[in-house]
């Protein structure tokens, strides 16, 4: 996964947070794995469309949300069973890192 797209999703600018989302934002093993099960959505074939339905009531982590989507879903959908596992632990581990990068980064 490009640095590029981990810095789009993690990066951007955040407004008010709420109490709710802030723990998320903090704990980069639920980022991990937030992003494994979009993944693994995306690999069962479940529609964008359905994770823009998740945390309606906390804004800033729906944007979250939508930004993991984004890139999870620009990867293809494997059709075998271990390139689809594959994809789903190297994505959420690749946030995973990311979030944990910008945490020592003081962001």
């Amino acid at each position: 996964m490009s640095r590029f797209w981990l810095a789009l999703v993690f990066l951007y600018p955040i407004g008010n947070v709420s109490a709710a989302s802030t723990s998320v934002f903090e704990d980069c093993i639920l980022v991990g794995d937030l992003a494994k099960q979009i993944m693994a959505d995306r690999q069962k074939g479940v529609d964008r469309s359905a994770v823009s339905t998740l945390a309606t009531t906390a804004p800033d982590l729906r944007e979250m949300l939508k930004g993991i989507a984004e890139v999870a879903y620009s990867y293809p959908a494997y059709r075998a069973a271990g390139a689809a596992a594959q994809a789903v632990d190297e994505f959420g581990d690749s946030l995973r890192r990311a979030c944990e990068e910008k945490r020592a980064l003081g962001g």
